[in-house]
């Protein structure tokens, strides 16, 4: 997800360790992945479509039953989550990017989206939304 891979690196250090905790983020890193992959198994670009799909209705029911004492959408997982489908859009140029986008800018503009997160993985966030 990166050309040069020196010191830190927020696609391993940050959303690999998300990933690891998080399905949806897990999800989205397997989605990405195929993408790439894809190019050459259009198999697998067709398997990440409905991938796509699939995480991006999570996000939209997750946010339509949104209710106080609900777990909070506002948060790092759903950034990474929306951040790693906008990297496996760069891949396929489809419409989704602009409304992915959108919804990412959105989670930016929150107070509480980053909360709890350390400097580095706010820092890494920052940088790739401003991107």
């Amino acid at each position: 997800m990166v050309v040069f891979d020196n010191g830190f690196n927020g696609y391993r250090d940050v959303l690999l360790q998300l990933a690891f905790t998080d399905d949806l983020v897990q999800r989205a890193v397997c989605v990405c992945s195929a993408f790439y992959l894809g190019l050459r198994n259009p198999a697998l670009y067709e398997i990440a479509e409905r991938g796509r799909s699939a995480i991006i209705s999570a996000l939209s029911d997750q946010m339509a039953s949104r209710q106080p004492g609900n777990a909070n959408v506002f948060n790092m997982s759903t950034v990474a989550t929306v951040l790693l489908l906008l990297v496996g859009e760069t891949v396929t140029g489809s419409d989704e990017f602009s409304p992915l986008y959108k919804m990412l800018a959105a989670l930016a503009q929150r107070d509480d989206t980053f909360e709890g997160a350390t400097v580095t993985s706010r820092s890494f966030f920052q940088q790739q939304i401003n991107m």
